[in-house]
């Protein structure tokens, strides 16, 4: 992310506001870096995927098989989200397949105790 004031990039990371003189009520802008533009497409692939895992997760109304396979479609899908090397990509892919995991695991004891 690219933090600009006045037209000019800030670039000292451990500066505060008040080391930079900028004032309460100041207008900032943040845009994304060059990276995110690599990692755009990976990024939304990823977003799809929670998005569909969140709703899966809100269902109460779905079978533990539909769970299932649902879960395995996710994780499919996970997988073949090209990272191209990307450190954020990874991570937010390895912690979507985490989240995935888990919702499986949870629907899944929730159906073997009825």
């Amino acid at each position: 992310l690219l933090l600009l004031f006045r037209g000019k990039k800030l670039t000292d990371g451990d500066a505060t506001l008040a080391d930079l003189k900028i004032k309460d009520r100041t207008r900032l802008m943040l845009l994304h870096g060059p990276e995110y533009g690599k990692d755009k497409a990976g990024i939304e692939a990823l977003q799809a995927v929670k998005k569909e895992l969140h709703d899966l997760e809100n269902d109460e109304g779905i079978a533990p098989k539909v769970i299932e396979e649902m879960v395995t479609r996710a994780c499919i899908k996970l997988d073949n989200i090209d990272v191209s090397g990307s450190d954020t990509l990874r991570g937010l892919r390895r912690e979507a397949l985490r989240r995935a995991h888990d919702l499986g695991d949870k629907r899944g004891h929730t159906a073997a105790e009825f």
